[in-house]
Order: structure tokens, then C-alpha cells, then sequence
């Protein structure tokens, strides 16, 4: 396997010492190399995430001042997918939509996902228009099917989309956690904000709305609030340096009615997304290490690595492979030969099947091979006709076995049901066929030699 999502022309470079590569040297490196671009927040990359959406339909508001979700969010319903296994797919050209267009600013994204989820996604309009990456609503502008569905799911931002993504991932569900304490006059207890007590929301007017605070004071009290934000780098469990904090008054914040995933708290927050990416770009050059560039190809991109590790970085193109562990190798072994069983048992069936098949067509010209013996034609060319009138009569059930492959995955409804086929295992397929009707012809005609011609002409076995 690939130590990192591999696309085509990415290098990935973090510095010996283990600590960040500073912005301007690594757009001096970037001009240096002749890269095409630099991500300096490319974590998301090597990230399998998911998507919820819901239909249209059934869409909550989750907005400040939309409705409320009653926990209803996560409840899985016709109306509702969760995308699992999901990568990001920057720093790649976006394929062309099947329905919709491509995202043009940070709000829009276009998923690619398998001709699986059409009836869902829509065909010739889109049926859902708004999907949430991890914790953060985009709308959903574009959606591109494939009919291989082996490959993961994907989802295409704009560079500014992207830029947002990472930073809500970053500052809220990695190692990072925002803290905070909420005061009012009736002299209630400050609150905590978790880790998972926010939900990013773009185009908020204030940078933070609180959910259900009228409930925390009485009837016709000011509301009066002070929030310490700060944002602290966590190690095995242990607090370590803060690397951001501020401190927002009731000019930056705004209460909410709802609109928050977590309805069961007070200390539920709607952080602005514009607020998550300062905090990241403040945040990203104290702690995250890792860094990519992007070339025009792999040759290009294991150049650049060469001359990065000469200048005293460490640098690998991302199709470098590493070792896998002991649990992941015992896991694929064991699924290599439970495929391997699957393929004997296939193997035998079609074996047998054919069998019977050819040993029946034998049957049925018996007589006229006894014919082209009697007449004293060779026993070479009667093999070969032979031969060649049972790969004939294969043709219709490889033509019909090619055409309901072709239906099957092609069809959204059946897609998702089978494996997808690639062309060697088709080609696997026919020469097993091919070796087990050869095999079985010559076993049928050798046994058909063995009796007279009289015995055959007279009606006989061919078994």
C-alpha cells in the first residue's frame, strides 16, 4: 500500500526536525522547484471522510434560526445517505457532471460516486442540493457518476472550499480542541464548549451563535455574555501549549434557537466558517508539520523529491509504498483466500456445466463423426472439426455473458449488488472457459474413439 493518497505529481515534504515549514519558505520552494501549486494543509488528503445528505425533500434548515433536527439528523431514512470512505480530490481535474455543473466558489462541491446512487442523486436533475463534508454544509451544485465501483467516493471543492474544509477538520475533529466559558448577570455557573460542541455554518453574520442560551436566564434578561476562545494542541491525553486564543464579548456573538446537531446541551455553539479558517491559518504554522507539492507528473514529482532531500527535507512522492502490518496482512490474506474459494467454486460449477453441455452436443453428432470415420477421413481433422464446432457454439453464452455484464453495470439499481470487472479478469474468465472446453471436448472424443463405428452407428454411450 501507499503511505499517502497517491495523485499523480504530489510531493509530500515535512522538515527533519519534525516542525512546520514556514509560509514564505514554502512559496520559495514552491517557485524554486516549479511547482504548480502548494498546499501547506494537505492532511485532508490522506483522509477517508464521509458526506450526509438528504434529499430535498426531507431538508432541515440547520442555520441559525432554521429548524430544529430533534436528533432526527442522523436517523437513517429513505430520505437520507451517508457516503462512507469519502476522499478529497484535490489537486486533480474535475471530471465533467452528469447532472449539474462544477463548483465555482467555497460554498458549492460536486461529488463523484457510482451510477449506485443516481436514483438517489438524480439523473437528468439534481434531487439533493446541499451535502455536509464532516461537519461543515455545502451546497451541492454537480454530481459525476462511474460505473467501477471499486474506486472510493470523491468530492470536488474549489482550492477556497478546500482551504475551509481543512480547517474545520483540523481545528474540530483532529488533536485540536476549542475551550471555552460562558457568563450571564443571574450569575450562572460558566459553561464548557467541547470539542463536539460546535458546528461550523458559513455566512453567519457574528462569529459565534449560541444554541438554547435564553433557556439559561430569566424572562426580559439582558443578555450579557463573554466567551474565552482558545485553541489547544492535545498530546497522549495531556494539555499542551495553547496556540490561539481569543476573547469575544456580546458585539461578536448571537443567540440561536436551534440549529445545532447537539440539542440536548446549552453549551452548544455555530461557529462561523471564516472564523475556523483565521484560526487555522494562525494555528497551522505553530503545529502541522506536513506539507505537498504539486507537479505534472510522478517522473517530475520524484525529481522534485531528489532535489528537496538534497536541500535537507525529507520528501517522498505520494505512490511511495510502506510495509503493511501484521493484522492488516493476516486480514488480506484471509480475504485472498476466501476470493480464491469463491473462484474455485465458480470455476467447478462452470466446469461442470459445461461438462454436461458438451458431452450432451456430443451426444447429438455421434453419428456423424461415426460417418466421417467410416469414410476414412483422419482422426485429426474429424478432432479439429470438432474442436471447432464446440468453441463455436460458445460464442452466444460469451456474447450473452458480455452483454449482461454490460447491463448489470451499467444499471443503478443492480450496480452496487456485484464487484466490478475489469478487462483481465474477463480475459481470466474466457481462458478458463476456453482451457475447460478444450479439455472436456478431447475427453468426449478420445471415449467417442474407443467404440467402434458400428457400435455408434447402432446407438451408444458417448460416456
Amino acid at each position: 500500500p501507499t503511505m499517502f493518497t497517491h495523485i499523480t505529481g504530489r510531493v509530500v515534504v515535512t522538515t527533519v526536525e519534525g516542525e512546520p515549514i514556514p509560509k514564505d519558505e514554502l512559496a520559495r520552494l514552491s517557485e524554486q522547484l516549479g511547482a504548480r501549486s502548494a498546499l501547506p494543509l494537505d492532511f485532508l488528503l490522506d483522509q477517508k471522510g464521509s458526506a450526509t445528505v438528504i434529499s430535498d425533500a426531507a431538508y432541515h434548515d440547520r442555520r441559525p434560526g432554521g429548524s430544529i433536527l430533534f436528533g432526527g439528523y442522523y436517523f437513517m431514512n429513505e430520505n437520507m445517505r451517508t457516503i462512507y470512505d469519502l476522499r478529497y480530490a484535490y489537486g486533480k481535474a474535475m471530471p465533467k457532471p452528469d447532472v449539474g455543473r462544477r463548483p465555482e466558489n467555497r460554498q458549492e462541491a460536486m461529488l463523484s460516486l457510482p451510477i449506485g446512487y443516481r436514483d438517489f442523486f438524480g439523473k437528468d436533475k439534481l434531487l439533493v442540493s446541499r451535502v455536509t463534508l464532516g461537519d461543515l454544509e455545502y451546497e451541492l451544485v454537480g454530481v459525476n457518476y462511474y460505473y467501477d465501483n471499486n474506486l472510493a467516493p470523491s468530492v470536488h471543492l474549489t482550492d477556497e472550499g478546500f482551504a475551509y474544509a481543512s480547517a474545520a477538520e483540523y481545528i474540530l475533529d483532529l488533536n485540536l480542541q476549542l475551550t471555552g466559558k460562558l457568563e450571564y448577570e443571574s450569575g450562572i455557573s460558566p459553561l464548557t464548549f467541547g470539542q463536539y460542541d460546535y458546528m461550523p455554518c458559513f455566512g453567519l453574520d457574528k462569529p459565534i451563535y449560541l444554541s438554547r442560551a435564553k433557556s439559561l436566564r430569566e424572562e426580559g434578561e439582558p443578555f450579557v455574555a463573554e466567551i474565552d476562545l482558545t485553541v489547544t494542541e492535545y498530546d497522549s491525553g495531556s494539555a499542551g501549549a495553547i496556540l490561539a486564543e481569543r476573547v469575544y464579548t456580546e458585539a461578536d456573538l448571537a443567540e440561536s434557537s436551534g440549529a445545532s446537531r447537539f440539542l440536548t446541551g446549552s453549551s452548544a455553539a455555530v461557529v462561523d466558517a471564516d472564523l475556523l479558517l483565521a484560526l487555522s491559518r494562525e494555528v497551522v504554522p505553530q503545529a502541522y508539520a506536513q506539507a505537498s507539492f504539486f507537479f505534472g507528473s510522478d517522473a517530475r514529482a520524484e525529481s522534485a523529491a531528489s532535489e528537496l532531500r538534497a536541500l535537507g527535507y525529507i520528501a517522498v512522492p505520494s505512490y511511495v509504498t510502506c510495509t503493511r502490518d501484521a493484522f492488516e496482512t493476516v486480514t488480506l490474506l484471509i480475504s485472498a483466500v476466501m476470493q480464491g474459494i469463491l473462484w474455485l467454486a465458480g470455476t467447478l460449477f462452470v466446469g461442470f456445466f459445461l461438462s454436461v453441455a458438451i458431452t450432451r452436443a456430443m451426444r447429438a453428432f455421434a453419428s456423424d463423426i461415426a460417418i466421417l470415420r467410416s469414410m476414412g477421413i483422419r482422426s485429426e481433422v474429424v478432432r479439429a472439426a470438432v474442436y471447432v464446432r464446440m468453441l463455436l457454439s460458445m460464442l452466444p453464452g460469451a456474447v450473452a455473458v458480455a452483454l449482461v455484464a454490460f447491463l448489470v453495470f451499467r444499471s443503478p439499481t443492480l450496480n452496487g449488488y456485484f464487484v466490478y470487472l475489469y478487462a483481465r479478469h474477463y480475459l481470466l474468465i474466457a481462458v478458463g472457459a476456453l482451457l475447460l472446453t478444450l479439455y472436456v471436448t478431447h475427453r468426449s472424443t478420445r471415449r467417442l474413439y474407443q467404440k467402434s463405428v458400428r457400435k455408434t452407428l447402432g446407438g451408444g454411450d458417448v460416456r
